[in-house]
This record gives structure tokens, sequence and C-alpha cells, in this order.
């Protein structure tokens, strides 16, 4: 053996003397045909997956833009409710101002009808005493020097003619102290005009500014629009990716199915354990697949998650089956997350209650929506078939 071994080697060792390149290209050659094969292997499984990650990807960039717009339609919307308190605060001033002013006006022309009244009042003085002083120059001036002159005592005639001086006196006085509340009603009015005045400035600024906030508002109602138009396009956009996910998941779940045969193993109807947690995922994952369909259909979707549990070939939580990439779209769009926050259905909870507590009705791993004649061969229970 040691022998043969030797001569081997010595002819190897011959050969490689003589061709010294021929070595090279063998090993080369084997290099190439083993890079090539890897490239093969490696391919084969990579694509689809890639795919599906371009898709998930895809869908989380426009759930992530989806946020951005509902925060920025959220931001919008309380700023149009601001610019409605600011209006309505300022129509309430501006309703303030109208009414200070036709107060204002009503002084104005209470004052102008007592000013009107007195200056008529004081015309009247003023005309008697006209008519006393010429009654006195033509008639009285010895009517008064009789009445002096036949004063019985000099006290009588300094009386009289300080009554003389008196009544003179007295018209003019009247006609001063009429003058002067003439004079204060004229300023008092003035005084009430230029208040007026500084209401309607007050009134005009706050009618340019409601104008301003008026017309930000018909522009946070426009961004409002543009905005909600972005959303409905981003919500489409989400849906697509979805059935998108779902196409590429069905393409996948059929392939590992054919190439796993008889993988789903016979029914095993005993219970497992579980938690609250539990319960609330497969009823949340059970709603989010099967809400629409029968009893039986809500069963089979939580059926096919615990077989997978049970299944070597997956996780064996619920939890992690859930959440294995690629496998359930609601976890991929954020709807199970949704329906998980706020607690299933109960007919959806009671049908997981009941798949955790061991009724298993399929022995199936995988699912999707009935597509026609091309699901025929598939255990169909509603609208889905199951594999």
């Amino acid at each position: 053996m040691s022998t043969k071994k030797t001569l081997s080697e010595n002819n190897s060792a011959s050969q490689n003397r003589i061709f010294p390149g021929s070595n090279f290209r063998r090993k080369s050659r084997k290099k190439i045909i083993c890079a090539y094969l890897v490239l093969i292997l490696c391919l084969s499984p990579v694509v689809p997956l890639i795919s599906y990650a371009t898709t998930q990807d895809d869908l989380d960039e426009t759930n992530r833009k989806l946020d951005e717009l509902r925060a920025e339609q959220s931001g919008i919307s309380s700023d149009i409710a601001e610019l409605v308190s600011q209006i309505d605060g300022i129509n309430e001033t501006l309703n303030s101002l109208e009414v200070q002013i036709q107060d204002k006006q009503s002084q104005i022309d209470s004052l102008t009808d007592e000013k009107s009244m007195l200056e008529e009042e004081k015309q009247r003085q003023y005309d008697a005493m006209k008519l006393r002083i010429k009654y006195m120059y033509e008639h009285g001036s010895q009517n008064a020097l009789d009445m002096m002159l036949g004063a019985e005592s000099l006290a009588d005639f300094l009386s009289k003619s300080e009554y003389i001086a008196q009544l003179s006196s007295y018209d003019r006085k009247m006609l001063d102290n009429m003058e002067d509340i003439i004079t204060r009603l004229a300023q008092t009015s003035d005084e009430l005009s230029v208040d007026i005045a500084e209401l309607d400035t007050l009134k005009i600024q706050a009618s340019e500014e409601a104008e301003n906030l008026k017309q930000l508002l018909l522009s946070k109602q426009q961004q409002l629009d543009t905005n909600s138009d972005d959303i409905a396009r981003f919500e489409e956009l989400a849906l697509q990716y979805e059935q998108q996910l779902e196409e590429e998941r069905i393409r996948e779940s059929e392939k590992t199915s054919q190439n796993n045969a008889g993988s789903g193993g016979s029914v095993i109807n005993t219970p497992i354990d579980y938690n609250a947690t539990d319960l609330e995922m497969l009823a949340a994952i059970i709603e989010c697949e099967s809400g629409n369909q029968p009893y039986e259909g809500k069963c089979a979707v939580g059926s096919v998650v615990i077989n997978r549990v049970r299944n070597s070939r997956f996780a064996n939580t619920i939890s992690e089956v859930l959440f294995a990439p690629g496998q359930f779209s609601p976890v991929a769009s954020g709807r199970f997350a949704v329906v998980l926050a706020r607690g299933a259905k109960d007919d959806c909870v009671q049908a997981a209650q009941d798949v955790l507590n061991g009724y298993i009705n399929v022995n199936a791993l995988y699912f999707h929506a009935y597509r026609g004649s091309i699901d025929d061969d598939k255990l169909r229970i509603g609208d889905h078939v199951f594999f």
C-alpha cells in the first residue's frame, strides 16, 4: 500500500514537472466550477427573498410616509381649529367694538339734543334780557328813576337800586351758566367723537386681522385637502403592496409545500400550554386573516398557526411564528398591531380559545385566498384554501 502510494506520488510529481501548467489549470477549473455551483445554489433561494424583502421595504416606506402624513394632518387640523378660535375671538371683539361705537354715538346724539335745547334756552334768555334792557332805555329809565326818587328812605333807595342791579346781574349769570354748560357739552361730545374714532380704528385693525386669519385658514384648508389626497394615494399604494406581499407569500408557501409534501402531518387534537398573550395574538391574527369567514374557517387559520408551532421547521411559539419574516401580511402591514391593541372580536377570541384547547380542524401549514380552479386540488373552507 505504501509502495503504490509512493509510485502514485512520484508519477504525479513527474507529470507536474513535465506539464507544470496542467495542475494549475485543473485547480482553476475546479475553483470556477465550485464558485459557479455555489452561485447557483445561493441565487435559487435568494431571488424570492430579495423580491419579498423589496416589497416589504416598499410597504414599510409607504407606511412611514403615511404616518408622517397623518401626523401632518393632525397638525394642520390643530392649526385650523386654532385659527377658527382666533377668528371667533376677533368676531366677538368686533361685535363688542360695534356696541361701544353705537353707545358712544347714542351719547353724542343725546348731548347734541341737550346742547340744542340749551342753545334755544340761551337764546330765549338773551331775547328776554334784550327786551328788558330796551324797555328800560325806552321807558324804564324814567320809571326806574321815578322808582328810586320815590323811595321813602335811603335804605329803600338803595334796596331798589340793588334790585335793578341784581336783575341785570341775574340775566348775565344765567347766560354765562348756559354758555358754560353748552361749552362742556361740546367738549364731552368732542371727546366721545375721539373715542368713536379710536374705536373705528380698532375695528378696522380687527377686521384686517380677521381677514388675514381667514386667508391663512383658507391656505390651511387647501393644505389639509392636499394632505388628505396624499393619504388616500399612499393608502392605495400600501394596499397594492399588501396584495403583492400576499401573492409572493402564496407562491413561496406553495413552493415550500411542494418541496415538503405531507409535512403537515396528522391532526393533533390536544391542547397546548398558552397564556393570555398567546390567546390575544392568535385571536388577532384570526380576525385579520378570516374575520369575515365562518367559524370553521377561523379555526382553520388558528390551526395553521398551532401546526407551525408544533412543526420543527418553524418556531415553537405563537409570537415567533406570527412575526417570522414574510409569513402573515397583516403583521407586515401593521393591521395586526391595530387589532391586537384594541382586542379581537368575540367570535375570533372564541375560535382562538377552541384551537388552543385542542380543536385543530386542518393539518395544513399554509393557507391563502381561493383563486378558482387552480386551487381545486386543495382543501377549501370558506374563501380560503389550506395545504
